[in-house]
């Protein structure tokens, strides 16, 4: 088959590629996707919706993108990765090996969302961040590697800001020292009397 019929097979919806821009392989895009520039989406990849890929990215593998994601700069994405809604994916941030970004999530500079790691909501990764491992990340900004960074990893997975080296966090529980989540486990008292004495 010539390189036009292959894009053929690869379009649906009102989808185009256009410039040097490039979709082969058996990547599929759909409805108003865009792919221009030298952008490249190869593999098994499928891009639905009013995704736009540009300039010199790179979509492959089993890779879903959906909903008004843009993919810009030198960014790559691969290796089963997630990506929807407003999310920007920019300059050579890569998200990989089963990570979902999606929400208004942005991940520029050199970032890396890997192993499954979650980012969603309002957030900005950037720099040399790393969020891998099954982290889950939905506030803030992060620019460092959450392995090596305590405070950021607690801040940007768990909402909570270390203050003079210290966080402290409140359990609620049932007056009756039930779980609110588990009604048939019951807290110790003499376990909640140590814990706050440890403080």
């Amino acid at each position: 088959l010539s390189d036009d019929d292959m894009l053929m097979r690869c379009l649906f919806g009102n989808s185009c590629v256009y410039d040097a821009g490039k979709v082969y392989g058996q990547a599929h895009i759909y409805d108003n996707v865009e792919v221009y520039d030298n952008a490249q989406v190869y593999g098994r990849a499928t891009i639905c919706e009013n995704t736009k890929i540009f300039d010199n990215a790179q979509v492959c593998g089993s890779t879903y993108i959906l909903g008004y994601a843009r993919i810009f700069g030198n960014a790559s994405i691969y290796g089963s990765a997630y990506v929807y809604g407003n999310t920007h994916i920019c300059d050579n941030a890569c998200v990989y090996d089963n990570a979902y970004v999606y929400g208004d999530a942005c991940v520029s500079g050199n970032a890396r969302i890997f192993d499954s790691a979650k980012v969603y909501g309002d957030i900005r990764i950037f720099g040399n961040a790393i969020v891998c491992e099954h982290a889950k990340v939905q506030v803030s900004q992060l620019k460092t590697d959450i392995r090596k960074d305590l405070k950021a990893s607690l801040k940007c997975q768990c909402n909570l800001i270390p203050e003079n080296d210290k966080v402290i966090a409140y359990k609620l529980v049932h007056k009756s020292l039930r779980s609110l989540y588990d009604m048939s486990f019951v807290y110790e008292p003499q376990t909640v009397n140590s814990a706050l004495n440890d403080l």
